[in-house]
């Protein structure tokens, strides 16, 4: 079965639960709309935690929220400071 998780078309099926708990730095750049290098960036600065997983990185979904609400967040306080 494929589902579209947000923005994100994915297999189900052939996913364990713990892949599903985690975003690929591909999946993690298409939802914030800015390239794979932008996302590595972000990992390398220590802006957004990820675990490194048979050479790929891996970003918790919590942890993807936390980075969205902080950009989300600082944007706000730009706009009434």
């Amino acid at each position: 079965m494929t589902v579209l998780l947000s923005g994100c078309k994915r297999n189900i099926e052939t996913e364990t639960m713990a892949e599903r708990n985690y975003l690929t730095t591909k999946d993690a750049a298409k939802r914030l709309g800015v390239s794979v290098s932008t996302v590595r960036k972000y990992i390398h600065s220590g802006e957004l935690n990820a675990k490194r997983v048979k050479g790929t990185y891996r970003i918790a979904i919590g942890e993807f929220e936390r980075f969205m609400f902080n950009r989300w967040w600082q944007g706000k306080r730009e706009q009434w400071f």
